[in-house]
């Protein structure tokens, strides 16, 4: 099964407690918010993810490598898609 996550947003509506992080770093419950989402998907049958990232692209593209280098996510296909800009 395959998913789509999008997280290419600049986080403009929780700038306040984002302090600076691109919105899927920012913490929930001590955890990056896109390891959460995509750590869900995994526990429903995803084998195959996109990403798109644009805000911090780099930061956020090595998270997504990071994560995906930890034991039990290798199995999953994680694609990593860069905006150019951002389409409203």
């Amino acid at each position: 099964m395959t998913a789509l996550v999008l997280a290419a947003g600049l986080g403009t509506r929780i700038r306040g407690i984002a302090g600076g992080e691109p919105k899927a770093l920012v913490p929930v419950g001590g955890r990056p918010v896109i390891d959460r989402v995509l750590n869900w998907l995994l526990g429903h049958g995803v084998d195959r993810v996109a990403v798109n990232v644009h805000h911090q692209a780099d930061r956020a593209s090595a998270h997504l490598a990071a994560w995906h280098a930890r034991p039990g996510h290798a199995h999953v296909t994680l694609q990593i898609s860069r905006e150019r800009r951002l389409l409203g």
